[in-house]
Order: C-alpha cells, then structure tokens, then sequence
C-alpha cells in the first residue's frame, strides 16, 4: 500500500497525515490514487489534470495509458487528450456525434467556422447605412478584433515550436546508444530540455486555449 501511495508521491509520514489540511492538488492526487486503486471498468474525469504539477500530470497519462477500462474525459489539456483517447465527441447544437479528426482537425474547424461568420456579418449591411459607411464599420470592426486574433496566432504558433522540438527530442532519446555510461551527460541535458519543453507546450496550449475563449466570448458579445 506505501509502495503504491507513493506512487502518487505520498512518501513517509504522509501517509498518516490527516487529509483536510491538503492542498488541492494533493486532494486531486489522492482522488485519482483511489480512483485507480478501486479500478472501476468506466472512468468519468472532468478536467483531471487542473491542480496538478508538471510531473504528475505526465504520470496520470502513462496511468491512464495502461488502463484497460473504458475513459470518458473533458479536459483542456490538449496533451491529456492527445495521448489517452482514441476518439472525440463533438458537442454543437444540441447535438453529440463523433468528431472524424484530431485536435488539429477541431482546431482548424473551428477557424473555417469563424471566416464564414465573418463573411456572413460583412454582407449583411444595417438598414439605411451606406456601403461607404458600412466599409468603415468593417474596418473599424477588424482593427478592434485584430489584437485578440494576433494573440490567438501567436499563442498557436508557439504551441506548434513547442510540438516541433518535442518530437525531435523524443526521435533523440529513443537512441539506444544515448543510454551507455558515455552519454550520461547529453542524457541528462535533453531530460531536462524535454522537461522544459513540457512545462513549455503545457503553459502555450493554456494560453491558446485562453486567447481562444477570449476572443469567443468577444464575438458572441457582438452577435448578441
């Protein structure tokens, strides 16, 4: 039972601690060592990984990787989902179907979805204003939205460097030459790199997800 408490890095004396003075992210932790324990054939998270650090957010992956039940997750962890689900469900409309495509797929869905709102609102002139006038609300439109939607591409660009070098440093530490006595130190320097490319790509797909909200929330405010 320690062995497997500190798994979830309840080590020592913890184990005996009284639960109530726990911080969130060790109440979290705790929740999800139970969870596992029990090994139920269904798991419901929602938003599993919020509290919850860098190392531990990696361990709940490889944990629900090896679980052989089935997972039903909502979460903004774009990592989480990319490397424990096998398939997405859509939720628009009043309606639930299946999503044929990845992250990158819904991504690029949605942004299709925007230029073809765009494009319906910019046809759609008010009664009794010119299209002279109609033009300048335009522009005065896109150049009010323009900062929120650099943000976005900014945020999106970073988030794909951050994949980009991640890939490269896993191709580099999948070497089986990288693991003698010799490389000990390269090793070490790309653990840590990976590390901080982790923290990294956690902390961009956050502020995407973010600027994201923002600029939804902005459009909606509009259309209503």
């Amino acid at each position: 039972m320690r062995n497997f408490l500190g798994g979830f890095d309840f080590q020592g004396d913890k184990v005996l601690e009284a639960v109530e003075p726990f911080s969130g992210g060790e109440k979290a932790r705790l929740v999800l060592a139970l969870l596992v324990y029990q090994n139920p054939n269904l798991l419901l998270l929602d938003e599993p990984t919020n509290h919850l650090d860098l190392e531990m957010r990696h361990a709940l992956s490889l944990a629900l990787q090896d679980y052989q039940g089935a997972i039903v997750v909502v979460s903004h962890d774009r990592h989480l989902l990319r490397s424990v689900t096998d398939k997405f469900l859509l939720v628009s409309n009043g309606c639930v179907q299946h999503f044929d495509g990845d992250l990158d797929d819904y991504k690029n869905r949605l942004n299709e979805q925007k230029k073809t709102d765009d494009k319906t609102e910019s046809v759609s002139t008010t009664p009794n204003v010119s299209r002279k006038d109609q033009r300048k609300l335009d522009a005065e439109r896109r150049q009010k939205l323009k900062p929120y939607y650099d943000a976005v591409k900014k945020a999106e660009q970073a988030v794909e460097e951050c994949h980009r070098e991640q890939k490269q440093l896993e191709e580099q530490l999948a070497d089986p030459n990288l693991y003698s006595d010799n490389e000990k130190n390269t090793l070490k320097a790309l653990l840590e790199r990976k590390t901080n490319v982790d923290k990294a790509l956690n902390e961009a797909e956050t502020a995407w997800l973010d600027a994201e909200q923002l600029l939804s929330e902005i459009l909606e405010n509009e259309a209503g």
